[in-house]
């Protein structure tokens, strides 16, 4: 029998093949990787989206109480119609950032591998399917996940456009694409801004000088392109936009004030996390760049340019950062790929000279294939990020919300009375879960309405704000009944504003709720029987307590 000829159509057929076979694995993966923790309790940001798009259902706005939550409208759109569909299912909403997440890394192992190999694409996978910072953010109802998908499409089609060799229609087409990109992943969240600084200087640094540097008169142009850059600069400033746009990002409320100058954050957690690994990134983006320079290149520096820009930033939180954490899984796959058949082979060799030394030379080989195998395993799941991974995969998972909203919901709706001034640091949960909240106190909310005073309406909820003890001592003279619940592991920029009854010595009776104490609530009602005279500057929806 004549053996059977394998034509290139034949090996390109089968190519596409397993490679469709590994994108399918690669979202399976992902999204398994993710279910375990869906159902962790709701985080404070996310309600924002769920009660505005139940607002935006119920009104056609995107109501939340007497406000309107107008942040990334798009989105809340999105949440209204699973909602519409899924009838207000919380998982529903969940599901599409997990799914979209997981469409992200499948996207990212595309490109890898057509850039730098299976290898690297495959290491670069495992590393963002294994991610902690990727699997929580991937659960939220919040739009940091389109944004990482957002950004990842831009750079890829602005490398692309940037490096590719191409016609000008098709290049005019991807570059069209890249703006298209660009412009979602800016509305999603502008601190995109850090990674088009990184894309931008990634294609002055390795595209641009090197270019300059060939042509004749490469001198006169590379000091043109100086000049013109440094005029832009003093222009921005003469204008005020470098003001404005330090002063934007260096903003923090209150929450954030621990973290404001704190410029090792993200290195501390990604320390924390990566163990060894982090500290070799530099040797790994020269390893990388030597295997394959512009991808390497281009990965390495949007990922360091965009890590600094948000290091300085006041605001700080590990969501922000996960639209470039692909860029740093891409430089680690690459450098992987590059040592990885040598490294192998070292170690291998190692092993079998430790065991024919302690064993003799029948058991040198499978104790050398067993060492190696072994110490590549423990590298790969010793470091925190990956043992947090696997424990949230099983559904094991510290929620960072404060309080048990939902198991207390049953006693805090037979609590709350018509007649309450319902008053919290949480007014979202307890719109969400008590049904309605009546002023929010905390000195953090005030600090983000632009220097209001107390009892200055946030236009989010169109709730009356207090942000000081005086404000809270006010609000409790002037209303006749009304119910402080506070979680009980509070911030202290919440806790020293509310009356403690141990220590109140004002016109109202102040009574503990003890029952609440099992949810992680401290509560207080309070009852003021001889209102002070000098109300008139309460808000009016605030008189009837």
């Amino acid at each position: 029998m004549a053996a059977k000829v394998t034509t290139p159509a034949d090996r390109a057929e089968t190519s596409r093949m397993w490679l469709a076979v590994a994108c399918v694995a690669v979202f399976a993966c992902a999204v398994a990787f993710r279910l375990g923790i869906l159902s962790s309790a709701l985080f404070f940001d996310e309600y924002y989206h769920i009660l505005a798009a139940q607002g935006l259902l119920e009104t056609g706005e995107p109501r939340i109480g007497d406000g309107t939550y107008s942040r990334v409208y798009a989105y809340t759109w999105f949440i209204s119609k699973i909602f519409a569909l899924a009838g207000n299912e919380i998982q529903a909403a969940r599901l599409s950032s997990v799914f979209a997440a997981s469409g992200l890394i499948v996207i990212a192992f595309l490109w890898m591998r057509a850039r730098a190999g299976w290898t690297a694409a495959l290491t670069a996978t495992a590393l963002a399917i294994l991610s902690p910072i990727g699997i929580e953010t991937a659960i939220g109802i919040r739009f940091y996940v389109w944004q990482g998908v957002a950004f990842f499409l831009f750079a890829v089609f602005a490398y692309s456009a940037l490096v590719d060799a191409m016609g000008s229609g098709r290049r005019a087409v991807t570059a069209a694409l890249a703006a298209l990109a660009l412009m979602a992943a800016l509305y999603l969240q502008p601190l995109s801004s850090a990674g088009v600084l990184g894309v931008g200087l990634w294609w002055g640094i390795f595209m641009f000088l090197p270019w300059a540097s060939r042509q004749a008169a490469g001198r006169w142009i590379i000091l043109g392109a100086i000049g013109l850059v440094l005029a832009g600069l003093a222009a921005a400033f003469a204008l005020g936009i470098v003001g404005e746009a330090w002063k934007q990002i260096r903003f923090a409320p209150d929450w954030a004030a621990s973290v404001k100058n704190s410029q090792g954050y993200y290195h501390r957690i990604l320390l924390g996390q990566y163990g060894v690994l982090w500290p070799a990134f530099p040797l790994a983006l020269v390893l990388a760049a030597a295997r394959h320079p512009r991808p390497a290149t281009f990965l390495g520096t949007v990922f360091v340019v965009s890590l600094a820009v948000l290091s300085v930033a006041g605001m700080k939180s590990l969501r922000y950062i996960y639209f470039v954490m692909p860029f740093l899984f891409g430089v680690y796959g690459i450098a992987f790929a590059a040592v990885a058949a040598p490294a192998w082979k070292a170690l291998v060799s190692a092993c079998g000279k430790a065991g024919k030394a302690l064993f003799g030379r029948p058991l040198a080989r499978p104790l050398a294939v067993l060492g190696a195998l072994v110490a590549l395993l423990f590298l790969a799941i010793g470091n925190g990020a990956f043992l947090k991974s696997l424990r949230m995969a099983r559904g094991i998972h510290q929620p960072t919300e404060h309080g048990d909203w939902l198991g207390a919901e049953p006693l805090l709706r037979r609590i709350v009375t018509d007649d309450m001034i319902v008053a919290t640091p949480r007014e979202l949960q307890a719109f969400y879960h008590i049904g309605r909240a009546d002023v929010t106190v905390s000195v953090s909310r005030l600090s983000e309405l632009g220097g209001r005073g107390d009892f200055g309406i946030d236009p989010r909820t169109g709730l009356p704000t207090v942000g000081t003890a005086e404000g809270a001592a006010h609000l409790v003279a002037c209303t006749r009944h009304g119910f402080f619940i506070v979680p009980s592991n509070v911030e202290t920029w919440i806790r020293p504003i509310f009356p403690d009854p141990g220590t109140y010595s004002g016109p109202a009776v102040l009574t503990r709720v003890p029952e609440l104490a099992p949810f992680g609530f401290d509560a207080v009602i309070w009852e003021t029987r001889g209102l002070a005279p000098d109300c008139g500057d309460l808000p009016e929806k605030l008189r009837r307590g």
